[in-house]
């Protein structure tokens, strides 16, 4: 969670333009998926994707209202968390980082099913 928490600001912080906007939406989806499998962390995958997504998208929504926008006048640092300005496209780059963090933890579950067998030289009888 903390390497996406940089890789974000790194972001943001270098990537000008529309680019480093979505990469920064996406990686705060990923992020999301991470908090939900950090609270819970035998949720399935698929299950901790869409639990991530509804909650950047009810993030979003609350957007729409201002209150992060007044939030940010006060409270240094308030945007990064809850952003300010709601826009319909971040909907879709929120389903963007969930599918990408999605498909990293199915290759990470399928790699540790696959994964070969080890033997140890040093007990194994060959006979």
């Amino acid at each position: 969670m903390l390497a996406t928490i940089g890789a974000g600001l790194i972001v943001r912080a270098t990537v000008a333009g529309p680019a480093g906007k979505y990469a920064g939406i996406a990686l705060y989806a990923v992020m999301m998926v991470w908090c939900v499998l950090f609270v819970r962390p035998r949720t399935r995958a698929p299950a901790a994707c869409v639990g991530a997504l509804l909650v950047c998208w009810l993030v979003e929504a609350l957007q729409a209202t201002g209150l992060p926008a007044r939030l940010h006048r006060s409270v240094p640092g308030v945007h990064l968390v809850l952003g300010e300005v709601f826009a319909w496209s971040d909907m879709a780059w929120y389903v963007v980082g969930a599918l990408a963090a999605g498909a990293l933890l199915m290759v990470k579950a399928w790699t540790g099913k696959h994964r070969p067998t080890t033997h140890n030289s040093l007990t194994d009888r060959v006979d």
